[in-house]
Formats: C-alpha cells, structure tokens, sequence
C-alpha cells in the first residue's frame, strides 16, 4: 500500500510539474508573440493614441478603449488621422507618423478599429527557498527511527516539544480565571 501511495505521489508531483512548465511556456510565447507586435509597430500593441484635430494639433494621449468607443460612437470620422504610441520607451508621434484610421486598421472597421492585445503578465520568478533555521538544541535532538510515534515519545523523553505553552505567555482569557 505504501508503495501505492508514493508511487501515486511521485506521479502527482510530475503532472504539477508537467503543468506549471506548460503554463510557464505559454506564457513566453504570448511576452514573445507581443514583443514582436511592438517590434513591428503593429497598432493591436499600442498602449496609447494620439490624433490630430482639425487644427493640425496633437491631441492624446489616449487609451485603445476609450478610443474605440469614441470611434464606435461615432465621433471619430474614418478619415481622422491617429498615431500609437507603444510601452517601448518610443518617441511622441510627429504629424507625418499620423495616417487616417482607415488606412490603419483592416475592414471592417467597426471590428477591427482600436482593438488591442493585451500585455502579457511578466513571468513570476520562482520564489527563493526559505532558509532553513537550525535549533541551538539539535544536537539534543534523537535519532529518526521512521515510526512517527517512537521518534515523538522520543522527543518528549528529552523535553523537546513542537509547542511549548507558558501559563504566563499568551491572551489572559486563556489562563486566567474569571470567577467574581
């Protein structure tokens, strides 16, 4: 049975394994996929929008999702001109990098306009193991035997206890009595 009961663990421990690798490289993939989206200056990676009013002024920035309700609203005209601006450390867009949303998105507009991909979350780095603490008493400590109940009389043989209760330590309601 015992070996049932590790063999069933050890299996356990490799599918955990198994899928915390398979998330960890989908989550490359989809930091690689939309790195390559800003390298390209591809408009679903623009974390930011400016467009020229009908002054010629530069106005923004603004975010993907308030641009494309304003474009669904309708206030937003095809022929606007826009610029993305990226999470890269890019430079402001000049008049010149400013085209019209049509010319930026695909047809059909109304689906393709302002629509974003999202940034991956950065990959969670594995936790630092915790250091182990070493008791000042180990030495005192008895040898494992590998039956539970032997090594805890044991230990409590030789005064070592995993909890150590003072009547004088702790909340008072649990020590002191409360008779008038």
């Amino acid at each position: 049975a015992r070996d049932r009961v590790a063999a069933a663990t050890a299996q356990a421990l490799r599918e955990e394994a198994e899928r915390v690798e398979a998330e960890r490289a989908a989550k490359v993939r989809a930091i690689e996929a939309y790195a390559a989206l800003v390298r390209t200056r591809d408009p679903r990676a623009a974390a930011r929008w400016y467009y020229l009013d009908d002054h010629g002024a530069r106005q923004g920035p603004f975010e993907p999702s308030k641009m494309r309700g304003w474009f669904l609203d309708g206030h937003l005209a095809p022929d606007l001109r826009v610029a993305p601006t990226f999470d890269d450390g890019g430079r402001l867009p000049e008049p010149e990098d400013h085209e019209t949303i049509e010319g930026t998105f695909d047809a059909p507009l109304n689906t393709s306009a302002f629509r974003t991909e999202r940034k991956p979350e950065p990959l969670d780095e594995p936790p630092a193991p915790a250091p182990k603490r070493k008791r000042d008493d180990d030495d005192d400590e008895p040898a494992k035997t590998g039956d539970w109940l032997k090594d805890s009389l044991a230990r409590q043989k030789k005064g070592i206890h995993s909890l150590r209760h003072d009547r004088h330590s702790g909340p008072a309601m649990l020590f002191d009595s409360h008779e008038a």
